[in-house]
């Protein structure tokens, strides 16, 4: 059942299906009921609703609900009397009386109805609407002491919150600067250490320097000593190295005197074996005749026999002389390969112990 409860949609739902009905059953639609739209007021539909449903049944009542409007407290002013109207005539009377009138007069007169109708909803909307004011400010009224209790009960609180937080501000400042002491103590003794700590730490590092230094001094020391007693060493083998070359030297030069006064003597045979045959062919060619030849002939053998004795000799020298060559330069090699390990273990040792020495006469050469 449609109701002012209703929505506004629904009604104009209502609305429509109302008009369409009218049309199918050929009913005149009141001039109240027409032109309404979305933009129409919820009462004017309701108003539209009501007429076309009082077309349908004009003798039923209306079908739309109206809520009950509540007594209004506020006293009014009393109304002025009016004159006595005459008696109202009956629903058949008036219905009789109606049927005798032209069709543009009853039109004007449901029009009439409709419109006192809709005034008297309205009256009652507007009680009602009075009386939700009533409430309403009633409500605010309320709502304005209980705000005002709140709002005591709120400052209460808060002057409650305010002391409590002043007193906890207080302990709180308390603790920090209890704290804030605590932390300078400790800073202070952190500061301490850490001054003691690279004291300590300063005294420790000049220790290890001159612990590293000492032992640094103490292995040049060392090496030095080492590389003297090296070098002593193998200076006596260069010396005695020296000593035997000097001695082959010697033999080979001996030995090359030798070999050049033998050589002199082997280039002088052949002009003394051509001196002698000529000489002794001269002495004894006319005494000894074929003797002397015989002779002549074993004496060149005896010659070519001592040129060949010497010819040996020689080369014997030669192979000997040769050989002290090759000795010679054996050992010049060793003497080399001396000087050159040493002067390895010197650059070696100069190297590893970071010094400087003074060449002697055998590194020198």
């Amino acid at each position: 059942m449609i109701s002012e409860k209703n929505t506004k949609q629904e009604l104009l739902e209502e609305y429509k299906r109302l008009v369409s009905k009218a049309k199918e059953q050929k009913v005149s639609i009141p001039a109240q009921a027409k032109g309404i739209s979305s933009k129409s007021t919820k009462a004017d539909i309701l108003n539209a609703i009501q007429l076309l449903q009082e077309k349908f049944s004009p003798s039923s009542p209306a079908a739309i609900e109206i809520s009950p409007v509540p007594a209004v407290p506020a006293p009014k002013p009393a109304a002025p009397a009016k004159p006595a109207k005459p008696a109202m005539k009956s629903t058949k009377e008036e219905d009789t009386d109606l049927n005798y009138l032209k069709p543009e007069i009853k039109d004007e007169i449901e029009a009439l109805n409709a419109a006192k109708k809709l005034k008297k909803q309205e009256y009652a909307l507007l009680l009602a609407i009075e009386q939700e004011l009533v409430n309403f400010v009633a409500m605010i009224n309320t709502n304005k002491n209980n705000n005002f209790s709140q709002e005591e009960s709120h400052i209460e609180q808060r002057m409650a919150l305010e002391q409590l937080l002043a007193e906890d501000a207080e302990t709180v400042s308390e603790n920090n600067q209890k704290k804030l002491d605590e932390a300078n103590q400790r800073l202070l003794e952190t500061e301490e250490t850490i001054a003691k700590e690279k004291e300590a730490l300063m005294l420790q590092r000049t220790t290890e320097e001159e612990q590293y230094r000492y032992e640094l001094t103490k292995t040049h020391k060392e090496d030095d000593d080492l590389w003297s007693d090296e070098l002593a060493k193998r200076e006596e083998a260069i010396a005695g190295i020296k000593s035997e070359i000097a001695a082959l030297q010697a033999d080979i030069d001996s030995k090359q005197e030798l070999v050049a006064e033998l050589q002199a003597k082997i280039d002088e045979i052949p002009q003394l074996l051509e001196k002698a045959q000529q000489e002794g062919a001269e002495a004894k060619e006319k005494e000894l005749g074929k003797e002397h030849g015989y002779k002549t002939n074993m004496a060149k053998k005896d010659a070519e026999v001592a040129a060949q004795s010497l010819q040996k000799q020689i080369d014997r020298l030669k192979a000997d002389y040769e050989a002290v060559l090759l000795e010679k330069n054996a050992i010049q090699e060793k003497l080399d390969k001396a000087y050159e390990e040493s002067n390895k273990l010197y650059m070696q040792t100069v190297q590893s112990t970071g010094g400087v020495k003074i060449l002697s006469n055998l590194d020198k050469n």
